[in-house]
């Protein structure tokens, strides 16, 4: 039986549905779903298709719509309610059974701003206003990306905090985003990874570089132009930016465990 909720975000909260339980996929109950929320532009919308879906489709006897940002968690033996903040809510890449549960969530956002999220698999995305997300088991996957709407893909603010911590910098462009660091030895060491796939790209990239190429590289230029005449010293900071690398790569793929 495959599970789903409805979710509307509001400029005060965020709405979800109960999970109706069987056919929440796109090829069936998802089709509808995803029409209607287009049509939706207040709370009293959405709280009026919440109710005739669940009468034309499942008939449940219970409350329909509740605060998402309030969760139920098992604790010490008992279940105990914990508020959210809207980043942690929103963070699909972590604790994603406690906060949806869920095989498909349909969020709709009526902000006149974006909101920012983070998928099970830590690519950042951005619902624009008035856009329509879809994801299966908190994942941005091809099929969600085919039938959401104003939907655009970023570098999550938590992969942008684990980057900045670890000394990078990064320069963000519309495609493609540069991560910059400086060596033991002061090399300005840039790489470019897509924004698309930020974490998977930096990861692969960790895992292709070759130290002796790249300081096979500076050999000639040693001496010249602050490049260090030693060659030792080149070998040596060519381990150390491997180091670099693999540390952030770590750290980056730690986080959408």
């Amino acid at each position: 039986m495959t599970r789903g909720k409805i979710v509307l975000i509001t400029d005060k909260q965020v709405l979800s549905s109960i999970e109706f339980n069987g056919g929440m996929y796109y090829d069936c109950f998802g089709k509808e779903i995803i029409s209607n929320l287009n049509d939706i532009h207040t709370e009293k919308d959405f709280e009026w298709f919440v109710q005739n879906f669940n009468i034309e489709n499942f008939k449940y006897n219970e409350e329909l719509i509740y605060d998402a940002q309030y969760i139920e968690v098992w604790k010490n033996r008992q279940y105990e309610t914990e508020h959210l903040e809207e980043e942690d809510l929103f963070d699909f890449s972590t604790r994603y059974f406690d906060k949806w549960s869920s095989d498909y969530v349909y969020i709709k956002n009526l902000r006149r701003e974006s909101v920012d999220m983070t998928d099970s698999e830590g690519q950042g995305l951005a619902l624009l206003s008035d856009g329509i997300l879809m994801l299966n088991f908190g994942e941005y996957t091809d099929k969600c990306r085919e039938y959401s709407l104003r939907v655009d893909k970023t570098i999550s603010r938590k992969a942008i905090g684990i980057c900045e911590k670890l000394g990078w910098t990064l320069n963000i462009g519309t495609i493609d985003v540069e991560l910059e660091k400086y060596s033991p030895a002061g090399e300005d060491f840039i790489f470019t990874v897509s924004i698309d796939n930020f974490i998977s790209d930096v990861i692969e990239y960790a895992s292709d570089f070759d130290a002796d190429e790249h300081a096979e590289m500076w050999v000639e230029s040693r001496g010249k132009n602050g490049v260090p005449s030693s060659i030792r010293t080149l070998i040596d900071d060519a381990d150390d930016i491997d180091k670099m690398l693999q540390e952030l790569s770590d750290a980056l793929g730690k986080s959408r465990e």
